[in-house]
């Protein structure tokens, strides 16, 4: 039973240095990997401040730091979700 969870988790978790690559590579499109709706939003908003230099240089280096943070969401909802099936 425990390796089967085991199983579950590993194949539905996501990488924290992928998604660290993805988005300092990428920027906020690197967020599709882990999140669209963060990924969307600070595209977005990367958008309406193209005209700023540091607004955009701003935007990208937050895009890493939401990474971290909804690859965390992520993985947490997963691991929440194969000891749920458990019961």
């Amino acid at each position: 039973m425990f390796d089967a969870i085991e199983a579950y988790i590993k194949a539905h978790t996501k990488s924290y240095r992928t998604g660290f690559i993805l988005t300092l590579i990428f920027g906020p499109l690197g967020l599709i990997y882990s999140s669209f709706g963060a990924s969307a939003a600070l595209v977005i908003i990367m958008a309406a401040t193209s005209r700023i230099e540091f607004a955009k240089f701003a935007i990208w280096i937050l895009s890493s730091v939401v990474g971290f943070f909804t690859v965390k969401w992520h993985n947490k909802k997963v691991i929440e979700a194969a000891y749920e099936t458990r019961r």
